[in-house]
């Protein structure tokens, strides 16, 4: 573990950029103006609560910027259609424009992965390179944009096995790992760092329960998101209750740099993810 001093941690605050995740609520009330570049930032929920539409969100802005996105994706829920959708919804006159859309399409590369050691193989490409993603994708010209994003969607789909099997005493020093460079490339590159975790216990639209996975990974992220759907609770899209549009919520649980907030209202529509009204 590398020690910092106070005033480490001031520069770090003072000196790094702030990325949108294109939902303000979530933004302005949690993340104190978004994404902080060399940061893991966790978000965790139950399925459905929209844990990879933040993420493809947030992937669709840093694109519109003009950066890269490398998406690590375990367990095959990555989906270009609906990038494509978000992407149109945020800037109208790509559905007409190709080859710009095709541009920034072309900016997004997606590394499958289905176990923790192929993930840690592509972060030691990218972490060795910042333009190849190990030997998933070819080697990109050295033109090409600076990397903004990194995602990965998601955690219990390769650390869930590990832990799970109680003669793998390999699991949580593989987790400890994983978060080891997870953290390791967000500051090498100067990168927001995602990173999809499910909920255990308490579920539904209550409190209680906590993050998956085991205390190996309980310390890794530099800010913890919890995503959660609203029971009953209609959203709203420009003032108007909009039928089968449902209401979410967002809590900061944990920050280097905010104290604990919740009640983050957000609404998924055509735009991805974006601030309930």
């Amino acid at each position: 573990m590398t020690l910092r001093t106070g005033t480490d941690l001031f520069a770090e605050l003072r000196g790094g950029r702030l990325l949108p995740t294109g939902c303000s609520s979530i933004d302005a009330e949690l993340l104190r103006g978004g994404l902080r570049e060399g940061h893991l930032i966790e978000i965790c929920g139950e399925p459905a609560s929209g844990k990879t539409q933040l993420c493809l969100t947030a992937a669709a802005q840093t694109l519109l910027r003009g950066e890269r996105v490398a998406w690590i994706d375990t367990g095959a829920s990555f989906s270009a259609a609906r990038l494509i959708d978000v992407l149109c919804a945020l800037r109208p006159p790509l559905q007409a424009d190709h080859a710009q859309l095709e541009a920034a399409l072309g900016r997004v590369v997606v590394a499958p992965a289905r176990d923790v050691h192929a993930v840690l193989d592509v972060l030691g490409g990218l972490l060795a390179s910042g333009d190849a993603i190990a030997a998933a994708i070819e080697p990109l010209p050295p033109q090409n944009p600076r990397l903004g994003l990194v995602v990965l969607d998601a955690l219990p789909g390769i650390a869930g096995p590990l832990l799970g099997v109680a003669r793998q005493a390999q699991g949580p020093a593989l987790l400890a790992r994983l978060a080891a460079a997870l953290r390791a490339l967000a500051a090498a590159r100067r990168v927001p760092v995602l990173a999809a975790n499910g909920w255990v216990g308490s579920g539904g639209g209550g409190g209680g329960g906590r993050p998956a996975l085991s205390e190996a990974w309980r310390a890794a992220p530099h800010a913890r998101l919890r995503l959660r759907l609203r029971q009953g609770d209609a959203g709203r899209c420009g003032g108007v209750a909009v039928p089968g549009c449902r209401r979410h919520e967002a809590a900061l649980l944990g920050s280097s740099h905010a104290p604990p907030a919740a009640g983050a209202g957000f609404v998924i529509g055509a735009a991805g993810v974006a601030a309930a009204r």
